[in-house]
């Protein structure tokens, strides 16, 4: 309880620092900002309560608490503007392990992040289109360790802190950020609720000034229909940079080797905000694809892959809400007459 406590007061007190992120501002490091998992992508990314597998160590580290396998997820992301975005990421379910006085029960991961922007053309104020100037190469790199643990039948709390680093022709910076997350089940039959506060940390310092990581605050929920193959889930998103906008997506399993997706992402104004995916699951192994068009900006196509291995750990099944019952008032009779 002590723990959870602290936890919890943690994540309120980042929401509540992200109170002046209602209002629109610059911010760094816009790699951050890119959904990783291509079943994510389908979903329109309403991900925060649906994320419990390996890519929730980009969306909810909560989400890794439940995880009964060894997992690895490779992601490559065909982004516009020639834009290469690579992810991978490791999640190792604990299983009483003893360290640091006390055993953990949780599951641990880590993931790496990597952005080739290519070569871009050279441009001053006073040659604007860059003539004779030649090009110059940009990238981003982040490295992230996340803990997650069910701190009871119901609730999964996760962690993550992770290194920033940016690099634009000979200009570099490093920031360092935390994520926290929460998933809670128990509430309906079939739903869970998530949340997760991400990337608050350090201001990233280039030459001349520092500039804020895009932080950004989740609430979401999830429901599995009972007796029906149909998942729904939708998120509510603040960003530091952005104004409030919402994702809504759903997953139809066709049988157990081929599921179908379909979203929608109100922040993607540069088109109608829907996109698509499927994902093929063969044994251990898992295949994800999305499709996701911008507009003038041309479309964006992610495919991951997602590989379960080693022996099942045992993690605490969710119970379901009591059933409570009002009490019935007693039932009187009143005395017949004589006849």
């Amino acid at each position: 309880m002590y723990y959870a406590r602290i936890f919890l007061v943690a994540l309120l007190g980042g929401v509540l620092l992200a109170g002046p992120a209602l209002a629109t501002r610059t911010t760094s490091a816009a790699f951050l900002k890119i959904g990783v998992g291509a079943r994510a992508a389908g979903m329109g990314e309403a991900y925060v309560a649906q994320a419990q597998d390996a890519s929730g160590l980009y969306w909810n580290p909560a989400g890794l608490a439940r995880l009964d396998r060894k997992q690895f997820i490779f992601m490559h992301n065909d982004w516009f503007e020639n834009i290469n975005y690579e992810y991978l990421g490791y999640v190792h379910p604990l299983a009483g392990t003893a360290l640091f006085g006390r055993t953990w029960d949780g599951a641990l991961g880590g993931s790496l992040t990597y952005v080739d922007k290519g070569d871009l053309q050279r441009t001053t104020y006073s040659n604007p289109f860059g003539a004779g100037l030649g090009s110059f190469e940009a990238q981003d790199f982040a490295g992230a360790v996340s803990y997650a643990e069910s701190y009871n039948d119901q609730l999964d709390l996760g962690g993550t802190l992770k290194l920033v680093y940016q690099e634009i022709d000979d200009v570099t910076a490093t920031s360092v950020a935390v994520d926290f997350g929460a998933q809670y089940r128990g509430a309906y039959p079939g739903l869970t609720l998530g949340a997760a506060l991400t990337n608050l940390g350090t201001k990233a310092k280039f030459e001349r000034e520092d500039e804020d990581l895009p932080l950004a605050f989740r609430f979401g929920a999830a429901y599995e229909v009972p007796q029906f193959p149909l998942t729904v889930a939708t998120d509510g998103v603040w960003l530091y940079d952005d104004e409030v906008s919402w994702r809504v997506g759903v997953e139809y399993d066709l049988n157990q080797y081929l599921a179908l997706r379909a979203g929608y992402n109100s922040a993607n104004d540069a088109d109608d905000g829907f996109g698509g995916g499927f994902g093929i699951t063969i044994d251990d192994l898992e295949i994800n694809y999305a499709y996701v068009p911008y507009g003038d900006l041309g479309n964006t196509h992610r495919i991951d892959s997602v590989f379960r291995f080693g022996e099942i750990v045992p993690r605490p099944e969710p119970q379901a809400p009591p059933v409570t019952t009002r009490p019935q008032p007693p039932i009187t009779t009143r005395p017949q007459p004589p006849v």
